[in-house]
């Protein structure tokens, strides 16, 4: 059911299931709750604008009630995303989540994601170039 959730973001409903009603994480928007609801409109943002949305676990590690879990996040961003018109390009994009789950529900996220990454794949910011030293 997690896979299927997180896999490909189509089956929004599953969130019900596994987060609890009060859910929190910590990358809504701007003035926004972070709460379940809100999480499920992130994730509707991203299932529009990157509908072939795949994660890849790459490591998962569980202790006590947490679990840490780093993944690759691959994906075309053919709608668009966040007010911005699609790219057409392919993302990799490393992100590393903790997640806190308490009764079977997750009850917290806590999630970094390298979006500059993200954004210079797209072609939003261009990549940096080579650094420049005082050397000779």
């Amino acid at each position: 059911m997690v896979k299927e959730f997180w896999s490909n973001l189509t089956n929004l409903a599953v969130a019900d299931e596994l987060l609890a009603p009060d859910f929190i994480f910590n990358y809504a928007p701007p003035n926004v709750k972070p709460n379940r609801e809100v999480y499920k409109q992130v994730m509707s943002a991203y299932a529009v604008g990157f509908p072939d949305f795949h994660v890849t676990i790459e490591d998962m590690v569980a202790e006590g009630d947490k679990v840490a879990i780093r993944t690759t996040n691959r994906a075309t961003n053919t709608g668009s995303f966040m007010g911005m018109p699609p790219t057409g390009k392919k993302t990799e994009v490393p992100q590393t989540s903790i997640f806190r789950i308490v009764d079977s529900k997750i009850i917290a996220e806590w999630t970094v994601a390298n979006q500059l990454i993200a954004m210079q794949q797209m072609g939003l910011i261009p990549p940096m170039g080579k650094r420049q030293t005082n050397r000779p």
